[in-house]
């Protein structure tokens, strides 16, 4: 009996393992991007969330009939967006206008991957390494 309870909880172990990598695979996948398309907008800066596990960027975006919309772009971790970009904390402020490249969301919600910044001196940042 000693075997099979011994047995029982090595594979008990080994599964628990599995779900954490399967859950932390989860946790970076980008399948709720786009990744076949890139599209580019302009709007207005509302807030940088520097924090982790991933930076996001919110814009008020004014669309075809004129309302204002609220677009959120999911960054890089900050180590990633600060080492491989060039962003700090401070790169934009509120009410900076600047223009986004990014993989739209799947579910069409405003919004996507950001892939790249123009900032308001012309300047480009990308976000992390992509």
């Amino acid at each position: 009996m000693k075997g099979v309870a011994r047995a029982a909880l090595a594979a008990s172990c080994a599964g628990i393992g599995l779900l954490g990598v399967r859950l932390a695979h989860a946790h970076h996948s980008f399948v709720m991007f786009d990744l076949a398309r890139q599209v580019e907008i302009s709007g207005t800066v509302r807030s940088l969330e520097w924090g982790n596990p991933h930076v996001w960027l919110w814009l008020a975006v004014t669309d075809q009939r004129g309302h204002s919309v609220i677009y959120g772009f999911e960054g890089r971790s900050i180590g990633e967006m600060a080492r491989h970009g060039g962003w700090s904390k401070s790169i934009v402020r509120y009410g900076d206008r600047v223009t986004v490249k990014y993989h739209p969301f799947e579910s069409g919600k405003s919004g996507g991957q950001l892939m790249l910044v123009t900032l308001p001196d012309g300047r480009t940042v990308r976000a992390g390494i992509n």
